[in-house]
């Protein structure tokens, strides 16, 4: 098993992750309406972008895996990393680059919090910090994604 995910082992993030469950489960529609509006805003700040992706039902299944990454315990990390190494590829096909992933990152916490206000920073931070684990996974597979710098 791979510790590169946050919640192998270590009983603070397995509680922060609980946590982050227990308030998105609390809302059943949050995977599609926080992709909604993570693919809203990234759409609004980098317009180009909008022709590399397909329909919006296959991006909400691709966000609602992030969701599952976030949230998943640590005996599901290598059912989630190679997911994650699908992913990868994936973006790398359709020229995914750094500049992208920054600007996704900001996105991605901005819906993150619109979409379930009640997680508070540390529980925000954990979302952030999965994400920067996802984009180094993907980084493997796929070497043009270069993992950006936390803000």
């Amino acid at each position: 098993m791979s510790d590169r995910f946050i919640g192998s082992g270590n009983s603070e993030p397995e509680e922060i992750r609980a946590s982050i469950y227990l308030k998105l489960h609390k809302h059943p529609n949050f995977s599609k309406l926080c992709a909604l509006a993570f693919y809203n805003d990234l759409f609004d700040v980098m317009p180009g972008l909008r022709p590399m992706f397909g329909s919006m039902d296959g991006q909400i299944r691709m966000f609602s895996m992030l969701v599952e990454v976030v949230t998943s315990t640590s005996d599901q990390q290598e059912e989630m990393e190679h997911r994650l190494r699908q992913l990868g590829r994936k973006h790398a096909e359709i020229g995914v680059t750094s500049l992208h992933m920054k600007v996704a990152r900001s996105c991605l916490l901005k819906a993150v919090t619109e979409s379930c206000p009640e997680l508070d920073e540390l529980e925000l931070d954990y979302f952030g910090t999965c994400y920067m684990k996802i984009v180094s996974a993907m980084n493997e597979q796929a070497p043009i994604l270069i993992v950006p710098s936390p803000d």
